[in-house]
């Protein structure tokens, strides 16, 4: 799919990044502030991972199941936002 594919290959890119969330710290004055930038929204997804054997039962790659829930966001938020005018 072209959503997954485009995600898979930047996180294969970045991996060594996206390991674990990448906190940005700032002390101003003695305060200091801690903000998380990154958590891993999509843990376990490894070729090995339980969804993608069930997904593909129905007939899915691991790419089209991804695509699919990306469209399916892509379409649930356009019905959230109200017609223009």
């Amino acid at each position: 799919g072209r959503h997954a594919r485009q995600g898979i290959d930047f996180n294969n890119k970045h991996f060594h990044r996206a390991r674990r969330p990448h906190p940005h710290k700032s002390v101003d004055a003695g305060a200091v502030e801690v903000l998380i930038i990154e958590v891993n929204s999509l843990p376990g997804m490894t070729p090995a991972t339980c969804i993608f054997h069930q997904t593909a039962l129905a007939g899915y790659t691991p790419y089209q199941f991804i695509d699919r829930i990306l469209d399916f966001g892509q379409q649930r938020a356009a019905k959230a936002m109200p017609a223009s005018k």
